[in-house]
């Protein structure tokens, strides 16, 4: 299954910031290693979102390689 990419951010206290201004509160963590992964609940309704690190560009103009945190619907 493919998820949809919402956004991408390069720290995890704004991608928190993000998601607390939307409605969304924590609900699940679980981490491997290198790999992370968050789950959200919206307060409201039956949304769930994922975010997840990656290992990926941190600009679209630069080369720097560094962590990535995408959130992404369920």
């Amino acid at each position: 299954m493919k998820y949809k990419i919402v956004a991408k951010f390069n720290y995890l206290p704004k991608a928190k910031h993000y998601l607390k201004v939307e409605g969304y509160r924590f609900k699940e963590s679980y981490s491997f290693k290198e790999d992370r992964c968050l789950i959200y609940k919206h307060k409201k309704y039956n949304k769930w979102l994922k975010v997840t690190s990656v290992l990926d560009y941190l600009n679209d103009t630069t080369t720097e390689l560094g962590t990535v945190w995408n959130i992404e619907k369920i």
